[in-house]
């Protein structure tokens, strides 16, 4: 089986509020005004890509210090998903513990049966009312260190922020959300976003990236903070896979485009669902410089490989190598 993927990072356009711990970092406002590369335009992808990407001077990124463990404040604040392959929205909805009627009525311009991998939902919050009985507004994220962050600045005057989550616990860990605020030259608040890590699933010892895109900024950015809002010990009833590995891989620059190729091998004795790759980019000195999540269109059979083969348009400049990570979920049958 070989499966030929094609995509680019996205990120997200609206502006939410956030909260929790945070690492700080200082921009230099200084910079001297960089200059444009071309990006590839003949790629398919359900996702536009940019024609052109600014190469910008990344900042110092926080030393890799895990985040204190804190209880966040309850917020209100809706969040954005971005489909996925295989995603229905009922799934969405169940893995959100919200009903249809509010995802629809949240998106009301959205056709379920018209759903297209790199779509953004809006996933509203739970209000109190509909919250189990005794349940927290939100758990206590599990302590993960935050490294690799840097920005970007795109043709529009927009700003890519790249980092990394790296799990130094002993537990394999899901839904981590993390946020982004920039501050002006007067400290306040210019604007708000949060996202999600790229992978489901981020095991002891592991990394997974993040990518969170702001529209023009009303003001100059003098510093920003990256948030740690979420991140959950792995409870759920479906069993993680673990014995799925990349037996081999080589990539490299073909014009503007970084080409990855390999294998992923089923060692285990379980049939792997949901068998998701993340590839993430780095430069010399170890800034992100772009990332791409995908996943098999199939089910990998126990002692089964899948070939693979990756496009990325990185959004910074320098890139020198990469990393992959690869989970899935055991099949309902072995599992």
């Amino acid at each position: 089986m070989r499966v030929k993927l094609w995509a680019c990072l996205m990120g997200l356009l609206f502006l939410l509020p956030s909260c929790s711990q945070a690492v700080t970092t200082t921009v230099t406002t200084s910079l001297p005004s960089p200059s444009p590369t071309a990006a590839p335009t003949s790629l398919l992808s359900p996702v536009a890509l940019p024609t052109a990407v600014i190469s910008p001077t990344p900042i110092p990124r926080p030393t890799n210090t895990p985040i204190p463990s804190a209880t966040p404040e309850p917020t209100a604040t809706p969040i954005i998903y971005v489909i996925k392959q295989g995603d229905t929205l009922l799934a969405v909805a169940i893995q959100h513990g919200i009903s249809l009627d509010a995802i629809r009525l949240a998106n009301p311009a959205l056709k379920p049966e018209l759903l297209q991998i790199g779509q953004q939902v809006i996933i509203p919050p739970l209000a109190e009312d509909d919250r189990p009985a005794g349940s927290l507004p939100s758990p206590t994220p599990i302590p993960l260190t935050i490294g690799g962050s840097a920005w970007y600045t795109t043709p529009t005057g927009g700003l890519w922020f790249l980092g990394e989550v790296i799990n130094e616990t002993e537990s394999p860990v899901e839904n981590v959300r993390l946020g982004v605020t920039v501050f002006g030259q007067d400290g306040k608040s210019l604007a708000e976003l949060d996202g999600w890590a790229a992978a489901d699933m981020v095991a002891p010892g592991e990394i997974a990236p993040f990518g969170i895109l702001f529209a023009p900024l009303p003001g100059t950015m003098a510093t920003y903070e990256i948030h740690l809002l979420s991140s959950e010990p792995v409870t759920r009833d479906w069993v993680w896979h673990s014995d799925l590995a990349v037996t081999s891989s080589n990539g490299g620059f073909e014009g503007t485009v970084y080409r990855i190729r390999g294998s992923i091998h089923n060692r285990g004795e379980g049939e792997a669902i949901d068998v998701t790759l993340v590839t993430t980019l780095y430069n010399a000195d170890g800034y992100i410089t772009g990332f791409l999540q995908e996943t098999l269109p199939e089910p990998l059979a126990p002692a089964g490989e899948a070939d693979f083969d990756l496009w990325l348009a990185p959004v910074g400049p320098g890139t020198e190598r990469y990393v992959l990570t690869v989970s899935g979920r055991l099949s309902p049958e072995t599992g």
